[in-house]
């Protein structure tokens, strides 16, 4: 049985038909699409007071102004998780 296989896939090679036996994309059928989406890198983001807020008095145009200053903040930025790419699936298009 094993010489018949053996002398079947030889004729099979050396007449040109092995080509004809090997999957091409022609010969399936789709089943799904994907696209290849990048996904950003995420953070995680904390404050850091550098500055409180504060009022001041300030003398303008004759007048004696009561100024409030906003606080001043610092971001310190840590990494989460390093971007990367994922296979959404999508619709596919008909030929």
């Amino acid at each position: 049985m094993k010489s018949v296989f053996l002398a079947t896939a030889f004729c099979l090679a050396t007449t040109g038909m092995a080509s004809a036996l090997t999957p091409t994309p022609d010969m399936g059928r789709t089943v799904a699409c994907f696209d290849k989406v990048w996904i950003a890198p995420t953070y995680t983001v904390t404050k850091e007071l550098v500055q409180p807020k504060k009022r001041v008095y300030v003398k303008r145009r004759g007048l004696i102004e009561l100024v409030e200053y906003a606080a001043i903040y610092r971001e310190i930025k840590t990494l989460k998780e390093d971007g990367h790419w994922v296979l959404r699936q999508i619709a596919c298009k008909k030929k």
